[in-house]
Formats: C-alpha cells, structure tokens, sequence
C-alpha cells in the first residue's frame, strides 16, 4: 500500500499541462487587450504619417494633401534690386 501513494509518475506531465493551460490564457488576455487598444495600427499609422508627408510633401510631418507645404511650393520672394537703393 505504501507504494501506491508514493507514486509520482504523472506529476511531471500534470504539472506541463497546468502550466500550458495557465500561460495560454495570459496569452489570450495579453493579446485581447492589445486589440482592444489597437496597438498594431497605432505602432504603424503614426511614423507612417511622418514619413508620408516627407514622400509627398518635403516635410517631416503629415501631409494630409495639403499643397504649398513643400519648400520648392512657395512663391520666391527675391529681388535683384531691392527698394531704397
């Protein structure tokens, strides 16, 4: 009798199970709530809308299809002869 109750053979595979079990539901939690705050389009939309505005505008901040924000856009402003001269 005494052999039966000190048997620990299926303690290591019990232990795994519980162990997975446990860790797939903080991985369920972990990513549940990451797509409630919509963390992925946030981590891409933000630099993206930078860099846009670099791509279509010339400046380092969204665009959002404004003309005239591009250097080269602007009217020159230039006099070879100034007034009062």
């Amino acid at each position: 009798m005494k052999t039966i109750l000190t048997n620990q053979r299926g303690q290591g595979v019990t232990e795994m199970v519980l162990l997975f079990s446990v860790l797939m539901l903080i991985t369920l939690l972990i990513n549940q709530r990451l797509s409630d705050m919509e963390f992925g389009p946030k981590l891409v939309k933000g630099p993206w809308e930078n860099l846009q505005g670099m791509v279509e505008c010339g400046v380092w901040r969204p665009c959002r299809g404004v003309a005239g924000l591009h250097p080269n856009g602007t009217t020159r402003n230039i006099s070879l002869k100034p007034e009062g001269q």
